[in-house]
């Protein structure tokens, strides 16, 4: 999903159960802005930091919630 509004980045859509995003912490409707740091602006950004992790690795994200920032971490 896109994030609305003034905000960039990518809005999660859904969460996949017992998956690594949902056991790190991410929900449905967080906006997904940054990833080990490297900024995600759009679905482009997301899918290009995505081809740089590995499985096994733990991978900082920080999202907005409730427009607030939170960094959480998952282990891939």
């Amino acid at each position: 999903d896109f994030a609305s509004g003034e905000v960039k980045g990518l809005k999660v859509g859904g969460v996949s159960k017992n998956g690594p995003a949902e056991k790190g912490g991410i929900k449905k409707g967080d906006i997904i802005i940054s990833i080990n740091g490297q900024t995600v602006t759009n679905i482009y950004d997301y899918m290009a930091r995505l081809s740089t992790l590995k499985q096994g690795q733990t991978v900082a994200v920080e999202v907005i919630r409730d427009n607030k920032k939170e960094v959480l971490l998952i282990l891939l």
